[in-house]
């Protein structure tokens, strides 16, 4: 929280300074903050910016002074850390000649506008992560949880059949077995094994030939076979 607060610190003193707004303003920049750090922030900016201390936007311009303006706006480097060293350098309307202060105030004003948008986003990206820890927390743990769950059901849709097979009696298991067996369609085994789902002339001719033709509902399996099979399978018997 202590980033968090430095932070609004920065950004209540830049309001200030600038004069780009009061504190509702400020308060109304982060309604998902708690106040007491935003009270905080905004005593903390009275008190390190007094009103002689206030910088107040150039009023007119002429058109020679807007361009060396916009200049040194444009070149200026944009990065957080230098926009707020920029904008708390030393300002003395003693040692500047009437154009020059004009420029410099539409620059820092310039400046300060966009140090604020820079901050607003951190200031959001940290809150984040600081406000919510808790919250982070429990979706990673969550999301631990979310996988180990599926893991669990994957091992679990694939190893039930087997306990489901382990519980079941021999002898139910064998003409469960022996019922699976059973072709659902007419067709032929060739000689090297494979299943054709053809009887016709030039059947397995890619597979040494027909070995014998079976047809819809014979089984596949011997119920001896099949009894053997339920044997290994069950754990009742």
């Amino acid at each position: 929280m202590q980033d968090l607060q430095k932070k609004l610190n920065q950004y209540a003193i830049i309001i200030r300074k600038y004069n780009l707004g009061d504190k509702n303003f400020f308060t109304s920049e982060f309604p998902h903050i708690d106040k007491t750090y935003l009270e905080t922030a905004w005593t903390y900016a009275q008190t390190k910016i007094q009103n002689r201390e206030i910088i107040k936007n150039a009023s007119i311009l002429t058109i020679e002074e807007l361009k060396l303006a916009t200049l040194q706006i444009n070149s200026f480097d944009n990065k957080t850390e230098n926009l707020y060293y920029r904008l708390n350098n030393k300002f003395d309307v003693k040692e500047l000649n009437l154009k020059n202060e004009n420029i410099e105030r539409k620059v820092r004003n310039a400046l300060s506008v966009k140090y604020l948008q820079n901050l607003l986003q951190e200031i959001t990206e940290l809150q984040k992560k600081e406000v919510n820890p808790f919250k982070a927390k429990a979706g990673k743990i969550i999301g631990k949880l979310k996988y180990g769950l599926i893991a669990v059901g994957i091992i679990g849709i694939i190893s039930a059949p087997r306990v489901i097979d382990g519980l079941t009696p021999v002898e139910t298991l064998t003409q469960k077995i022996h019922e699976k067996s059973k072709y659902k369609f007419s067709g032929s085994i060739c000689r090297d094994g494979h299943t054709s789902h053809s009887q016709g002339r030039g059947t397995c001719s890619w597979h040494g030939g027909v070995a014998y033709k079976f047809y819809k509902g014979d089984y596949r399996k011997t119920i001896e076979e099949c009894r053997a099979e339920a044997i290994k399978l069950s754990w009742r018997d």
